[in-house]
């Protein structure tokens, strides 16, 4: 009997969802395609991005280490086995797919029974185009993941009108499936949450009962998959700043002075056009709920005010309440949530052609930002390449590697940024934020040259101290390396 049931609700579920497929994969495949354009750049490069390194060359996956078990599970059945291999660009052409079906969904959410058309298309690319998303679809190994748990941050609101069960249960599944694909996404879901709330008060659909009612059950069923994660599924450090949450007394300032870290830096990294196209942006959308409301008008306002102050304080969830937060851009991509429903919701409406104006040039801009950073990471990505290789001949004319001797070396300095890409950083911090490759002191880039260059002529020991190092002696100095010797040791010196 129970067994019948199971299947009648799949049997429904599946068929809702095939229904659903036959309505939207135009839409979808266009987001898709568009941002595949803006993408082709990355996806040209092949650059094996930080952690991917130790992923292409060991085989690993140990994602249950950041406390992910979906993308362990996944990525066995994704690369066919439980050591994992490049199989790029699969990975990121899936991740575009997958973000490109939460930015239709995010549509449909504010949609209302609307007809969507090119409008709402081009105000939800900032779903996959945001900036610092890009860094996560850098990534080989975990993009498909990364946007999964964008994904699952926003499907539950398509249940907000079921059964509350069904939408409590939504909820509670889709926090958990975000916390065990990727923590930076936590924010996503509770700023959608208030702006759907919003909208429907706002047009008098929903009475402030329904809402509050709406509210509650969306705040126990992300607060209680938070609970039982913390619980039942973390057996690891976290890895977000130090791993650890504020002590309670310390907890509203430390929260204060991560904030102000993440808007500084966010500020900073806007340009003039991309600051003015987002404050227009949200000058439209204040006008136009104040112009379209059906409730009074200066409570709309005020409301209004209020839901966009809560969604710039929740769009970085819970990590915001870690210590030693630094801004790091794919933690951050949350920020661009707000900015998203705004436009959403500005597409759907009769008037407000400026606003509307504001959200397809913000779309245009991160397009060619999207282009503009692949190009830079491929000529970059030559020039780290160009670097290693003077180093690696450098190195084997030593005679201690030429005698086979046991020998370790690190680097110190940095190689810095290509000569033909040096202003385009200049003019543009935000590629600053996007971690460019580079060989130097840099883990990542010292342990890029030991495994393509390198690899057995000596072994790279990052762990060595430098200062310790008293009587090094020079035994190779170029313009682009100084190459020094102590004992059975060598310190790389890169220069800019």
């Amino acid at each position: 009997m129970e067994a019948g049931k199971v299947r009648r609700a799949g049997s429904r579920v599946l068929s809702r969802w095939e229904r659903f497929w036959k309505q939207s994969y135009k839409s979808i495949l266009l987001i898709a395609g568009i941002s595949l354009l803006a993408l082709s750049a990355l996806l040209r490069t092949g650059m094996t991005y930080r952690d991917d390194l130790w992923r292409a060359v060991d085989g690993y996956r140990n994602w249950y280490l950041g406390n992910r078990y979906i993308n362990d599970i996944l990525s066995a059945m994704l690369h066919a086995g439980c050591k994992i291999s490049d199989i790029s660009p699969l990975p990121q052409i899936l991740a575009v797919f997958i973000a490109s079906i939460a930015a239709y969904l995010t549509i449909l959410i504010f949609a209302d029974g609307k007809r969507i058309g090119w409008l709402q298309i081009t105000a939800a690319l900032p779903r996959v185009l945001f900036p610092y998303f890009l860094v996560c679809l850098s990534y080989k190994f975990d993009a498909p993941y990364m946007a999964l748990s964008v994904l699952a941050g926003t499907v539950p609101l398509l249940y907000v009108q079921n059964r509350a069960r069904s939408y409590f249960l939504a909820s509670f599944l889709g926090t958990l499936l975000t916390c065990m694909t990727y923590q930076a996404s936590l924010g996503i879901y509770p700023v959608l949450v208030l702006f759907l709330i919003f909208g429907y008060w706002m047009k008098g659909k929903w009475k402030a009962g329904k809402c509050f009612r709406i509210l509650g059950i969306s705040i126990v069923s992300y607060l209680g998959a938070l609970v039982i994660y913390r619980i039942l599924f973390v057996r690891y450090v976290i890895p977000y700043a130090q791993g650890k949450v504020f002590p309670l007394k310390k907890l509203p300032a430390g929260v204060m002075a991560n904030y102000r870290v993440i808007y500084r830096a966010f500020r900073a990294d806007l340009n003039r056009a991309w600051k003015l196209l987002l404050l227009v942006l949200m000058i439209s959308f204040f006008i136009s709920v104040v112009v379209n409301t059906k409730r009074n008008r200066f409570v709309s306002a005020v409301m209004c005010l209020l839901c966009i102050a809560t969604s710039s304080v929740l769009v970085v969830g819970p990590l915001i309440a870690f210590e030693g937060q630094n801004f790091i851009a794919r933690y951050s991509y949350g920020i661009g949530t707000p900015f998203l429903a705004m436009a959403v919701c500005l597409s759907f409406t009769q008037k407000f052609p400026i606003g509307k104006i504001a959200f397809v040039g913000i779309s245009w801009c991160f397009l060619v930002y999207s282009l503009t950073y692949g190009n830079a990471v491929s000529e970059q990505m030559h020039y780290v390449d160009e670097r290693c290789l003077l180093i690696m001949e450098d190195m084997n004319n030593l005679p201690e590697i030429k005698d086979s001797r046991h020998m370790e070396y690190l680097f110190t300095g940095t190689c810095g940024y290509s000569p033909s890409i040096k202003k385009l950083v200049q003019r543009t911090p935000m590629l600053k934020r996007m971690m460019l490759p580079k060989v130097g002191k840099d883990y990542f880039g010292g342990y890029y040259f030991a495994t393509h260059y390198m690899d057995g002529a000596a072994q790279f020991n990052p762990y060595i101290l430098v200062d310790q190092l008293t009587d090094r002696k020079v035994v190779k100095d170029t313009r682009f390396h100084t190459i020094e010797q102590e004992g059975s040791v060598y310190v790389v010196h890169v220069k800019k």
